[in-house]
């Protein structure tokens, strides 16, 4: 509807100049009307002239239906892949909940890191109540379903990584956390017994979107996060090397491909993986 008034109060001044040319030249000009003030424009759709009522121009805001949850089953039908590919659930609610991340053992081991107080309401209330997890799930019998799961560690806020180290042996840094931690399970019941620090001032304290996380042991031997300007290494005996970079990128995680480069995945911006965001 914007776009035709538009058009055709650029119609009607047009014939209005025209017209005032032709009668110019049969009578003597006639002096100008008062000018009115211009009128007020009203405020674009969304209430106000700021930032997110330009965004909100042209908003259809009209009552939708709510959304439905659907089995995986039925989600699975709506998926278009190519030709001989399909897509099969291996692992759903309510054995996981708000994952963000997964990382692999060398078991095949699969890490979960599930944010369960992150965005709960539209005001975020309550996101750094620690009742976030890390789960670990493992397919027993070899057919490609993950079937026995258990809590590797409970309690967390927001965990942003969970990298696999040694056999039952994770290390993990939570949100506004400045020091990352190794998790380890004694007696092989899934679920970690023994919290050790394994590197202090590895995190840092600020808006959550601009924490580390996504820590990736590269072909280099040296382990990157996003955002920090430095890489750890693991020495014989145990001991943590810090050697100082460039500031690392991303947002929300990091990834190699088979050429050892290392990936940032951001938000936004288009820097990292291009076309692909998280």
């Amino acid at each position: 509807m914007h776009r035709i008034w538009i058009q055709l109060c650029s119609i009607v001044s047009v014939c209005m100049v025209g017209s005032a040319l032709l009668t110019s030249q049969a009578a003597p000009p006639q002096p100008a009307p008062p000018q009115a003030p211009p009128a007020a424009q009203p405020p674009p759709q969304g209430g106000g002239r700021g930032i997110e009522a330009q965004i909100a121009m042209g908003a259809d805001f009209l009552p939708r239906p709510p959304v439905v949850r659907q089995e995986p089953s039925a989600q699975q039908r709506l998926m278009l892949l190519p030709e001989g590919y399909r897509a099969e659930p291996i692992l759903h609610d309510p054995l996981i909940q708000s994952p963000v991340g997964v990382t692999f053992d060398g078991n095949g081991r699969m890490y979960v890191l599930e944010m369960r107080s992150y965005m709960r309401d539209a005001e975020g209330s309550g996101s750094r109540e620690p009742i976030s997890r890390i789960s670990r799930h493992e397919d027993t019998n070899g057919d490609g379903t993950y079937d026995r799961s258990t809590v590797f560690v409970d309690n967390m806020v927001m965990p942003r990584m969970a990298f696999p180290l040694e056999d039952g042996v994770i290390l993990a840094l939570e949100t506004d956390n400045r020091d990352m931690y190794k998790y380890t399970d004694t007696d092989g019941d899934g679920v970690s017994d023994r919290k050790e620090l394994f590197y202090e001032n590895a995190g840092r304290v600020t808006n959550m979107e601009w924490q580390p996380g996504g820590l990736t042991w590269a072909l280099d031997n040296w382990l990157y996060m996003t955002y920090n300007p430095f890489r750890l290494r693991i020495a014989p005996g145990g001991k943590i090397l810090r050697e100082e970079t460039e500031p690392n990128g991303g947002q929300w995680w990091s990834a190699q491909d088979n050429y050892g480069k290392t990936w940032w995945v951001d938000g936004g911006g288009e820097i990292g993986p291009v076309n692909f965001q998280t």
